[in-house]
C-alpha cells in the first residue's frame, strides 16, 4: 500500500479518520528498531483501488505477548523486519492475528473473507495474493525468501469470538509447543528421565509441560514474581525460582528446555545441574533483552513444522495440532484472565507493559485495532 507516514497520537488519529474516512486511513504501531521502548503510530493515507493482485485486509484482532518482543528481538537475523516495511529505522512488529478482506484486486478474492496470519501491530495492511492450500499468501518481493510459513493466511470461517480469540493467543505459541514435544518423543527425550523448562510461565512452556504431562516429570524455572501463577498451574514439579537454584534437585539425565534465550541465566541453570545435561535445547528469548546463548542447539519451530507436515500430511498435522490447541484451551481457562487493547491508544500502553517487563503472565492481552 503507497502510503504518506506520519507520527501521531490517539486524537490525531480520530481527526484523520474523520477527515479522510475509514476506507483511505490506516494507523500502525511503528517501534525503533535499535531501542524497542520508543514508540510511535504512523497514519497512512491512501484512497487509490488496489493494484492487480493486491489485497487490503483490516485487522481483527491480534495477541499480545513477550512472543512479540522476541520478533523484535531477531528482526534482524531471522528476517521478521521484512514483513511489514516500515522508514528508516523503524519496525512494524508481526502479530498473529485475523484479518477482513476490505478491498480485492484479486478476482478470487471478496470483501468480507476473513484469514488468520502475521498482521501488522494497527489497522490494516495489504498483500500481493495468490492462492494456497489453506487460503492466501503473500508474493510481495519484500517477503522473497523468508520462511514460508509466515507468508501464509489460513481461511477461515468461524465467527464464534472466543474460538477466534483461542486461535490467536494459542495456536502460534502451542504449534512451538507441540513441534517440540515430537521432536523430544521421536528423540527418546535424548535418554533423560527429566525435562527442566527455563521461563515456565511463558504459554509455549505451559503448552509442552502440558503435552509432556504424565509421560516425562517437568520442572519449571520461572521469575521470583511468577512462582505463584506456575505453582496453581499444576504442570511442574518443582517450580524454582531463578534466584533459588542452588535447590535444584540433581535429577540425573536432564534436557534442558530454554525459552528465556539468556545465556547468563541458561549457564547458571545447566551448572546447578552439573554433568546430569544430556542436552540443552534454545526455543525462544522470552528474555529478549537478555544476551543470546550460543551453547545450546537452536530449535526453529518452522523447520519442524514442515518436516512434520511432510511426514504426517497436512490434515495429520492440522487434525493432531488442533486436538492439543482444543485441550489446553480448555484446561487454561482457570489460569487466564482477558484484556483487550482497543485503538491505538490502548495497544500503545499494553505495548509498553510487555516492553517494560510489567506484563502479568495471568492475563491475555488481545488488541482489536478496529474498536
Amino acid at each position: 500500500m503507497i502510503a504518506r507516514p506520519a507520527p501521531f497520537g490517539y486524537a490525531a488519529a480520530m481527526a484523520s479518520f474523520i477527515q479522510h474516512g475509514p476506507a483511505a486511513t490506516s494507523w500502525t504501531l511503528e517501534v525503533a528498531r535499535t531501542d524497542v521502548h520508543r514508540t510511535r503510530v504512523v497514519a497512512e493515507v491512501d484512497g487509490r483501488p488496489p493494484e492487480p493482485g493486491e489485497v487490503v485486509l483490516a485487522v481483527e484482532r491480534f495477541a499480545l505477548s513477550a512472543n512479540n518482543l522476541t520478533y523484535a528481538a531477531t528482526g534482524d537475523t531471522l528476517g521478521y523486519w521484512q514483513l511489514f516495511p516500515a522508514a528508516a529505522g523503524w519496525g512494524r512488529i508481526p502479530a498473529w492475528g485475523h484479518a477482513v478482506v476490505v478491498a480485492s484486486g484479486h478476482d478470487d478474492v471478496r470483501p468480507g473473507e476473513r484469514y488468520f496470519g502475521l498482521v501488522p501491530m494497527g489497522s490494516r495492511f495489504s498483500i500481493l495474493a495468490s492462492r494456497s492450500r489453506l487460503g492466501l499468501r503473500d508474493d510481495s518481493p519484500h517477503r522473497a525468501g523468508l520462511n514460508p510459513v509466515y507468508n501464509q493466511y489460513a481461511a477461515t470461517h468461524d465467527n464464534d469470538a472466543v474460538r477466534l480469540e483461542n486461535d490467536a493467543l494459542f495456536r502460534p505459541l502451542l504449534i512451538a509447543s507441540f513441534v517440540l514435544d515430537a521432536f523430544l518423543r521421536e528423540n527418546a527425550f535424548f535418554g533423560a528421565g527429566t525435562v527442566v523448562v527455563i521461563s515456565a510461565s511463558s504459554k509455549v512452556a505451559l503448552g509442552l509441560a502440558t503435552l509432556l504431562h504424565g509421560s516425562v516429570p517437568v520442572a519449571g524455572l520461572t521469575s521470583r514474581r511468577n512462582v505463584g501463577f506456575v505453582e496453581a498451574t499444576r504442570r511442574y514439579e518443582p517450580v524454582l525460582a531463578y534466584d533459588d537454584l542452588d535447590r535444584l534437585p540433581r535429577f540425573g539425565p536432564s534436557v534442558v528446555i530454554d525459552l528465556a534465550g539468556d545465556a547468563a541465566l541458561a549457564g547458571r541453570v545447566t551448572a546447578a545441574l552439573g554433568d546430569g545435561v544430556v542436552r540443552a535445547i534454545r526455543v525462544g528469548s522470552t528474555h529478549w533483552d537478555a544476551g543470546q546463548g550460543q551453547d545450546a542447539d537452536a530449535f526453529f519451530a518452522p523447520t519442524h513444522i514442515q518436516r512434520l507436515v511432510k511426514a504426517w500430511g497436512p490434515g495429520g498435522f492440522e487434525e493432531r495440532l488442533s486436538a492439543a490447541l482444543d485441550r489446553f484451551a480448555d484446561l487454561s481457562a482457570p489460569w487466564f484472565a482477558r484484556s483487550y487493547a482497543d485503538g491505538p491508544e490502548a495497544l500503545t500502553a499494553t505495548y509498553a507493559s510487555l516492553a517494560d517487563g510489567r506484563a502479568d503472565p495471568a492475563r491475555l492481552q488481545i488488541a482489536r485495532p478496529a474498536r
